[in-house]
């Protein structure tokens, strides 16, 4: 993403500084204000990725952080200096989006992501296991076998698919954290398995 706004002249840097909202608040009254600029700071001539931005309409002190923003981000010390990027569900964006009238205008284009379909939440579950694996390798040469899901038969193929695709109809399916969160779980129950086994 910071590659392609680099790579058109844009920024100065093809970094991305990812950051959630609750980064930009501070937990005590004077804190916010500088806390928002000192973020925006870092991401001068980088894309500044804000995710969870929804969280900016919760709360006094969010609401601290929003109004900053939107301040700091017509100054010239900011203006057209930094690519923000606000991330989160459409409702949560939209409801952020009508709490403060400055932000529309401020944040005009909007990109939709489709969600991960059955089959790719697959390879992403496969490639996720297989970094935990090497990274497990690395540090302590503990075998870990995850042929299962690296060479899988076709039929947890199509059990893993049916999974992800009846997880992806419900209302609280968060796509590819969803699977980053299982593919942890896998791997620690893998791993707690194979310690019980060996004692």
């Amino acid at each position: 993403m910071g590659q392609v706004y680099y790579d058109t002249g844009l920024l100065a840097s093809n970094e991305v500084i990812e950051t959630s909202a609750t980064d930009l608040v501070g937990q005590y009254v004077g804190q916010t204000g500088p806390k928002t600029q000192q973020l925006l700071e870092r991401g001068l001539g980088k894309v500044l990725f804000i995710d969870e931005a929804y969280r900016l309409a919760e709360g006094q002190f969010a609401k601290e952080a929003m109004d900053e923003l939107v301040d700091c981000i017509t100054k010239p010390r900011f203006a057209r200096k930094l690519i923000i990027i606000l991330a989160g569900y459409d409702a949560d964006i939209n409801r952020l989006m009508s709490i403060n009238p400055g932000l529309t205008s401020r944040f005009p284009e909007s990109l939709q992501f489709e969600p991960l379909r059955p089959r790719m939440c697959f390879k992403l579950l496969e490639k996720l296991l297989s970094k935990q694996q090497k990274e497990v390798l690395e540090q302590s040469q503990t075998k870990f076998d995850i042929s299962c899901v690296q060479c899988p038969d076709p039929d947890l193929i199509e059990k893993l698919t049916q999974g992800f695709d009846t997880l992806s109809k419900t209302a609280s399916w968060s796509n590819a954290r969803d699977v980053e969160t299982l593919a942890t779980s896998i791997f620690r129950k893998t791993i707690t398995t194979m310690q019980d086994s060996s004692a």
